[in-house]
């Protein structure tokens, strides 16, 4: 989705509203669709004294499952994000800034790009989450599971030995 905002950077409008959505279905990341269903972005882009910002708040779900026990996760969140665009840089290390070109910003590469930073590098169903069994694969959240969970090093064995006599 472009955004025109040729009469923002003029200064022939003082804002320009956003209500959209945007489909992220097919963004695949750590082997999965974290996005399955549509992502609404609500918000603003403001000329306020010669300084263009995007403001925007961007509801989306997120379809994971726990990295620790592999329950699947469904967990709604919003994303509140804040950029100020430019018509020209001036200098060329403003990673600050967004450069629009033609006065037209791609919304979509805006919050697709902002949407992969936020999501966390970590998904648990809870804090606490016990994982999975390493022996036998059944979910400790839910009971123990019987498994002998002293396992010494082969390595060490000879040792353990030593300490047994």
């Amino acid at each position: 989705m472009l955004l025109q905002l040729k009469s923002l950077f003029m200064g022939d409008t003082q804002s320009v509203p956003i209500d959209c959505v945007l489909d992220f279905s097919n963004l695949e990341l750590y082997g999965s669709q974290p996005l399955r269903e549509p992502v609404h972005v609500t918000g603003k882009v403001e000329n306020r004294t010669g300084i263009v910002q995007l403001t925007a708040d961007v509801a989306y779900v997120l379809d994971t499952t726990c990295d620790r026990c592999m329950t699947p996760l469904h967990r709604e969140s919003v994303l509140h994000i804040e950029h100020i665009l430019v018509a020209s840089l001036n200098r060329e290390d403003a990673d600050d800034l967004i450069l629009v070109e033609n006065n037209q910003l791609p919304l979509d590469e805006l919050v697709e790009a902002d949407l992969i930073l936020s999501l966390p590098m970590k998904t648990l169903c809870r804090e606490d989450c016990r994982g999975l069994c390493f022996q036998c694969g059944k979910n400790l959240n839910e009971g123990l599971c019987g498994c002998r969970t002293e396992s010494v090093d082969p390595r060490l064995a000879v040792l353990k030995d030593l300490l047994d006599t």
